[in-house]
């Protein structure tokens, strides 16, 4: 009589607990499902051209034009520079004193010093502030067999120191050094009270510290060594 009682109560609990599972399965889905759903709203958010297996990456290609090439046959400019002495002398028979002066160099460097300062000359005639320094080493130092001339020297270099080149700069007051030199020698000279009471030497001196000034200035080297 009890057992019946107590199964009698127990069946209906069953029940009831068996409905109450069966309406949480309906509302909450199980955690596969949650898992599923998550994937398709990543999945609905991302491009299909990415979520394809093999992702391919489009990327707008450049167009490229071809420049169009000129027909204009290429012409020699006024820099143009001669490279053999047939050249130098075409271009120095025509009046170039940078050709000019070139011929002058390569003569010098083959003794034909008769040829050397020809050509030395006729771009020095033109302002060539080279030619006239390179004369003017001619002279100064005796070159190839020509016999030394300080007044020629000087003359030369005065030129070319005038016209603003630092190496005819820095010789010319090389010179006027050297002519003090002379002068203390041949008039024996040892004191500096007798060196100053001479306007020769003075003035020599005066000329050589400008020049030697003017050259350190446009960037001679030699000169900046000795001034400062």
């Amino acid at each position: 009589m009890l057992s019946e009682q107590l199964e009698n109560a127990i069946n209906p609990l069953l029940l009831i607990g068996a409905v109450v599972a069966a309406i949480k399965a309906l509302i909450k889905p199980s955690r596969k499902a949650q898992q599923c759903q998550a994937v398709s709203a990543i999945t609905k958010s991302v491009p299909s051209s990415v979520t394809t297996t093999n992702t391919q990456y489009s990327q707008p290609k450049a167009e490229y034009t071809e420049a169009p090439k000129s027909e204009a046959p290429v012409q020699k400019t006024s820099e143009y520079k001669p490279n053999t002495m047939d050249d130098y002398l075409e271009r120095a028979e025509k009046g170039e004193p940078f050709a000019q002066c070139c011929c002058g160099s390569m003569y010098e460097s083959s003794k034909d010093m008769e040829k050397a300062i020809y050509w030395f000359k006729k771009a020095a005639d033109q302002g060539h502030t080279l030619s006239y320094y390179r004369l003017g080493l001619i002279y100064l130092e005796g070159r190839g067999g020509i016999e030394k001339n300080l007044d020629l020297a000087e003359e030369y270099m005065t030129c070319g120191a005038e016209g603003e080149n630092d190496s005819a700069q820095y010789q010319l007051a090389m010179l006027y050094s050297k002519k003090n030199e002379m002068l203390c020698e041949e008039m024996g000279y040892t004191t500096r009270e007798q060196k100053m009471a001479d306007s020769r030497y003075t003035e020599n001196q005066q000329k050589y510290k400008y020049w030697l000034k003017k050259a350190a200035a446009n960037g001679n080297l030699d000169a900046e060594y000795i001034l400062y």
